[in-house]
C-alpha cells in the first residue's frame, strides 16, 4: 500500500464513515438510501472519511519521535513520508473535507460539526493527549459524533443523541482500559491509571460502562421507531451488553482482553443502532 494511503489508515476511515451511515439510517430509516437522499449520505461519508484520515496523519505527525522506537515501520519514522510533508498532507485532507460539507443540503450544521471535530482533534494532539483522561473523553466524543453527523445530514440529529451517548460512555471505558494496558510502557502521557492507580482507573471505566448499559434500553422508549426494528435492536443490544459485562470481568486481570472484548461489544452495539433505524 502506498505510504500516503497507509498513513491515513483507510480501514479506520471507512469504519468512521460507516458510523455516518448508521446515523443517517437512525435519522431517516430506509429513506437514507433513496435515490434523492443518497448524494447527501455520500457527501457526509466523504467528509468523515477525509477528516478522520487527516486526524490520523496528524496523530502520526505528533507521535513521530515516539514511533521511531515503538512503530519504526510507519510511513513517517521509516522516512517514506517527511514530517513536513505529513503536516501539509493533514491540512490538505482537512481542507478537502470542507467543500463536501459545504455543498450538502444541511451545510451549516455539517460545517459546524466539522469545525468542532477539527478543533477537538487539534486540542487532543497538541494539549490533551498527554493529559490522559481528558484525552480519553475527546477521543470518545469524536467517536460518538459520527452518529450525530450522519443524523445531521438528514436534518434530524436529535434522534441520534441517545445512541451517541451510549457509544460515548462505552468508548470511555475502552479508552481507560487501553491506558491500563499500556501503563507500564507509557512514559510520555499522564494517563488516568498513572494519576489514580490502575484499580481506581478501572473502577471509573467500569462505572462509565455501567452507565452505557443502563442507557442502552432508552431508544426502545422513543416513539420514532416501530415495533419490529425495536425487537431487532433489543436482541442486538442485549448481546452487546452481555459482551460488555463479560469484558468488565477482565478489566483488572487482563486489560488487553477487556479492551478487545469491548471493541466487539461496540461493534454489536453499532449493528443494533442500524437495526432499530431500518424502518
Amino acid at each position: 500500500m502506498h505510504p500516503y494511503l497507509t498513513v491515513i489508515r483507510p480501514w479506520n476511515c471507512a469504519l468512521a464513515a460507516t458510523g455516518v451511515v448508521v446515523g443517517g439510517v437512525i435519522a431517516a430509516g430506509f429513506a437514507a438510501f433513496a435515490v434523492f437522499n443518497l448524494p447527501q449520505l455520500i457527501l457526509a461519508m466523504l467528509v468523515v472519511f477525509l477528516s478522520t484520515g487527516a486526524g490520523n496523519v496528524l496523530n502520526d505527525y505528533t507521535d513521530r519521535d515516539v514511533d521511531r522506537i515503538n512503530h519504526p515501520e510507519r510511513p513517517i519514522p521509516s522516512g517514506k513520508i517527511k514530517p513536513s510533508h505529513a503536516a501539509i498532507y493533514s491540512v490538505a485532507l482537512f481542507g478537502a473535507a470542507i467543500p463536501f460539507a459545504a455543498v450538502a443540503e444541511h451545510r451549516l450544521e455539517l460545517l459546524l460539526i466539522l469545525l468542532v471535530a477539527v478543533l477537538l482533534m487539534l486540542a487532543y494532539e497538541f494539549k490533551f493527549k498527554a493529559e490522559g483522561f481528558s484525552g480519553n473523553l475527546i477521543v470518545s466524543l469524536l467517536t460518538a459524533m459520527v452518529f450525530v453527523f450522519g443524523g445531521c445530514a438528514f436534518g434530524n440529529p436529535l434522534l441520534t443523541i441517545p445512541f451517541a451517548l451510549i457509544s460515548f460512555l462505552a468508548s470511555v471505558y475502552r479508552e481507560i482500559v487501553k491506558d491500563i494496558e499500556d501503563v507500564e510502557g507509557d512514559f510520555t502521557r499522564k494517563t488516568l491509571p498513572k494519576k489514580v492507580g490502575k484499580r481506581n482507573a478501572g473502577r471509573m471505566g467500569i462505572a462509565s460502562l455501567a452507565l452505557s448499559i443502563a442507557f442502552s434500553p432508552l431508544p426502545l422508549l422513543l416513539p420514532a421507531f416501530s415495533f419490529i426494528p425495536k425487537v431487532g435492536y433489543a436482541m442486538g443490544i442485549v448481546a452487546a451488553d452481555m459482551v460488555f459485562i463479560y469484558s468488565a470481568t477482565f478489566t483488572f486481570k487482563s486489560p488487553t482482553k477487556a479492551q478487545k472484548l469491548a471493541k466487539i461489544g461496540m461493534l454489536l452495539g453499532t449493528v443494533s443502532f442500524l437495526l432499530i433505524g431500518l424502518r
